[in-house]
């Protein structure tokens, strides 16, 4: 057992730089390794850590990709049946365990352990560092001992019934060979820093770092059990067989009821079947407690077991355009990204007495010289129509 400590912002940073690399290592020296864990909270957390810090996200991608992490709650949940009236690693202790929690301890579960943080944060006591301490060690240990009673579990049988496949698993390299866009991306990103353009030079891969943890989202429920699709709120099922309710110009509307549920699937969203991963439809109508959703769609429905959230949006545009900025500055060319990146707007943005916010795009927009009139505003707010407007004046 290694304790690694942050107490604040940029000790966090390093400590998570710290964690994948020496993840990465171990994975390096022993292909075969693997991290096991008991349900998601430390695959969250590093998730969550390497997003806020912007650092190793690439890192734990490869891990993810590589299925180095083993989540002994699914292998239980699946496994085996327990006389307890929850599959919490406490109550499963004691079938496994030979070691002994203290009943007296002031950090007994996780939520003491935040709160003894918290008192630290004001007492500094080492003391209360040592009882947090303390209570992780014993969840490593345990967690390790778990491992090693399911293993005893298996070989008992394989004495009953021989030889158990285990699951296929090729070997994967720790060090994924990294795509010629992905390579050029770095470099044009390395360029630009050496050019004094930390922004652009961010922004070069920022729609691929964007893009991960939706696709770690995409790929977490498919692995979901059926009677775990009702507990999870990123998606909906179990589902019934679909039926037919109607008819949406040339798409059939589809009805399939599921039990009363919490869910952030909103109508208009579309969905993909868990099963196959394709796309299922659009929701048209959606009502999470009496249990039932519409989808649009116009090919024939299939049975499935639930709805998932789609992958994240093609970006492969969005991206070219930002290299090609990247590329157009470096090379000293004036484009329309350059002008937005050096703030080169009209000087006098104030609307006129008795103007309205269109009218007062519109007339800023015709008085434009190599100058770019950025317009931002939430769904529904006219963007679209003033832009139009601006347009029809400009071509008059």
């Amino acid at each position: 057992f290694t304790a690694l400590w942050a107490h604040d912002h940029d000790a966090e940073r390093q400590l998570t730089i710290d964690l994948v690399d020496r993840l990465l290592a171990r994975w390096r020296a022993h292909q075969g390794m693997h991290v096991y864990h008991y349900a998601a909270y430390e695959i969250t957390a590093l998730k969550r850590l390497t997003a806020c810090h912007g650092v190793r996200e690439v890192e734990l991608d490869q891990l993810l990709r590589g299925e180095r992490f083993v989540d002994l709650y699914a292998v239980v949940r699946r496994g085996l049946r327990i006389s307890k009236e929850s599959y919490s690693i406490k109550k499963l202790e004691a079938f496994y365990w030979a070691g002994e929690r203290s009943r007296d301890a002031e950090v007994a579960d996780a939520m003491a352990s935040v709160v003894a943080y918290e008192r630290w944060l004001v007492d500094s006591g080492d003391d209360v560092l040592d009882q947090i301490e303390a209570y992780n060690r014993d969840d490593v240990v345990s967690t390790r001992d778990l491992h090693d009673w399911l293993e005893q579990r298996r070989a008992e049988l394989e004495d009953a019934f021989g030889a158990q496949p285990r699951p296929d698993e090729a070997l994967s390299e720790p060090d994924r060979p990294l795509s010629d866009q992905e390579l050029a991306e770095l470099d044009l990103a390395a360029r630009l820093r050496e050019a004094g353009e930390p922004l652009l030079a961010d922004l070069v891969q920022w729609h691929r770092r964007e893009e991960r943890p939706a696709w770690w989202e995409y790929f977490r429920v498919r692995d979901l059990l059926v009677e775990e699709l009702a507990d999870d709120g990123s998606t909906l099922g179990p589902l019934s067989e679909p039926y037919d309710v109607g008819k949406e110009k040339r798409s059939t509307l589809w009805r399939y009821d599921f039990p009363p549920q919490d869910t952030r699937v909103r109508v208009g969203q579309t969905v993909d079947d868990l099963y196959t991963g394709e796309g299922a439809g659009t929701v048209t109508k959606l009502d999470p407690a009496a249990g039932y959703v519409v989808v649009k769609r116009k090919a024939e429905p299939r049975r499935t077991r639930g709805f998932g959230p789609p992958g994240p949006i093609g970006t492969t545009v969005l991206r070219q355009s930002i290299a090609t900025t990247g590329e157009e500055l470096l090379r000293g060319e004036a484009g329309l990204g350059v002008a937005l990146l050096r703030r080169h707007v009209p000087a006098d943005l104030t609307r006129r007495p008795g103007e309205t916010a269109k009218q007062a795009t519109v007339r800023v927009g015709r008085s434009l010289r190599d100058e770019v009139l950025a317009v931002q505003g939430p769904p529904g707010s006219g963007k679209s129509t003033v832009g139009a407007e601006l347009i029809r004046a400009l071509l008059d």
